[in-house]
């Protein structure tokens, strides 16, 4: 079953695996699920950048801002993924 959370902007993944999956090095299955790549997540209301360093815009030319809250999907709880890497 899917489990979805919000969390305010300025919260981290490594608290939410913590809370959520039980494990905090678990945070990259977070992030893998939701197309994140960074642990903490951003203030809210900040420029949006993109990778290459330029700002985020709508079609309109309208400057996007970082969202109040994120809402996030988590993973099952698998305790044999510590680290968040499957076994090779």
């Amino acid at each position: 079953m899917t489990k979805t959370v919000t969390v305010s902007a300025g919260s981290n993944l490594f608290q939410i695996a913590a809370v959520e999956i039980g494990d905090a090095t678990q945070w990259i299955r977070i992030a893998i699920q939701n197309g994140l790549y960074d642990p903490m997540l951003p203030p809210a209301y900040q420029m949006l950048m993109l990778a290459d360093g330029s700002v985020a815009m709508d079609s309109a030319g309208n400057v996007l801002l970082t969202p109040p809250t994120y809402v996030l999907t988590i993973p099952d709880v698998n305790p044999n993924l510590g680290g968040g890497l499957q076994p090779q």
